[in-house]
C-alpha cells in the first residue's frame, strides 16, 4: 500500500517484515533472526502487546514465552520496560462469548436474553469466570456478544 510513495519506503519495509518470526516461521518471506530488519523486530512485540485485550502482567509473560520463537528477546525487554510509562488507548471491541480469554476486561455487562445482568462490566476475566459464563450459557442462553476493552 505504501510502495507508490518513495517517502514511505523505509516504513513500508519495516511494516512488511514485522510479522516475521525470530525462528523463521513468520511471513511474508520467512526471514529468521538477524535477517529481520531491526525496526521490524521492535515493532513486532509492540504491536502484539498493543493489540491484545489482556492485562499487562499476563502479556509480559506471553511475550517472554515467545522470546526466540516469535520475537527477538531484546525488543521484548524494551516493550516491558516502556509499557508502565505508556498509556494505552482504551478502545472497545465486540466479540462473541466463545472468544473470551483470561485477562480481558468487560466493557459491557454480560446479560441473559431477558436483560438480567450476569456479570458486571469492568470485571477482569479469569479462567474460572470464563468457565462460569460458559456453564450459565449452557443452562440459560446469554446474549452471544459482549464488549471488551482493547
Amino acid at each position: 500500500m505504501l510502495e507508490p510513495w518513495p517517502i514511505f519506503k523505509e516504513a513500508s519495509e519495516i511494516i512488511c517484515s514485522y510479522r516475521e518470526h525470530w525462528d523463521g516461521t513468520g511471513f511474508p518471506d520467512r526471514l529468521k533472526a538477524e535477517a529481520i530488519p531491526t525496526m521490524s523486530r521492535f515493532l513486532a512485540p509492540a504491536v502484539y502487546f498493543a493489540s491484545r485485550h489482556q492485562n499487562a502482567q499476563h502479556l509480559f509473560k506471553e511475550l517472554k514465552s515467545q522470546a526466540e520463537v516469535m520475537f527477538d528477546p531484546k525488543p521484548i525487554d524494551a516493550v516491558i520496560n516502556a509499557a508502565p510509562a505508556t498509556t494505552m488507548p482504551r478502545g472497545i471491541r465486540e466479540i462473541l462469548l466463545i472468544e473470551l480469554e483470561q485477562g480481558m476486561v468487560l466493557a459491557r455487562d454480560i446479560s441473559n436474553t431477558s436483560d438480567l445482568c450476569i456479570i458486571a462490566k469492568d470485571k477482569e476475566l479469569t479462567t474460572a469466570w470464563i468457565n462460569k459464563i460458559s456453564n450459565i450459557n449452557n443452562a440459560t442462553p446469554l446474549k452471544p456478544f459482549t464488549m471488551v476493552y482493547c
